[in-house]
């Protein structure tokens, strides 16, 4: 297990390294995605907390996936982590699924994760391009530190299949 973790920190680290050079391109690029409209593909809500995936985006081989969290709570909604994975769909009795975690490359995170109550806020993750199955799906956990407002999105094959070029989407406006 441990080498897994270490394994897991090599790759975010050489990541980190490869888009060093781009850094202020890639936060630009970040930033203007989350203040861009984007159709809605998926969403849910759990205790008047609501999360809402964009379309999503491609760049080369690294995909743009825009999350709105909603809180229209009177309650502050304190995020404990996000969590990406591709599983299967349907599986049979007895048969074993498989999860294969994923890891943004780079994220729009805030440190503080916490929305007050009637705010919302826009998130952008960077996950590097994975190969998905028609019977898989990726899977988008939010979870909420000490409670139990988690919100689960799913993004089926066919909306990956048709992520589009960023550069189409910005250069209609």
């Amino acid at each position: 297990m441990r080498t897994l973790k270490l394994i897991a920190i090599g790759f975010l680290w050489s990541i980190k390294v490869l888009y060093a050079n781009d850094s202020l391109k890639v936060d630009h690029l970040i930033q203007k995605i989350a203040n861009t409209h984007l159709s809605q593909i998926q969403s849910d809500a759990n205790g008047k907390v609501n999360g809402q995936l964009s379309k999503v985006l491609i760049v080369g081989d690294s995909l743009f996936f825009k999350l709105q969290i909603a809180n229209r709570s009177n309650l502050n909604y304190q995020i404990d982590f996000i969590r990406f994975y591709v599983r299967d769909l349907k599986t049979s009795k007895r048969t074993v699924t498989q999860e294969q975690e994923l890891y943004p490359i780079v994220s729009s995170v805030n440190q503080n994760n916490a929305l007050k109550a009637g705010a919302s806020l826009n998130e952008v993750f960077v996950l590097k391009q994975f190969p998905i199955s028609k019977t898989s799906a990726l899977f988008i956990e939010v979870y909420e530190k000490s409670g139990s407002r988690h919100l689960y999105l799913k993004v089926k094959q066919k909306h990956i299949l048709k992520a589009k070029a960023i550069s189409s989407i910005f250069n209609q406006k």
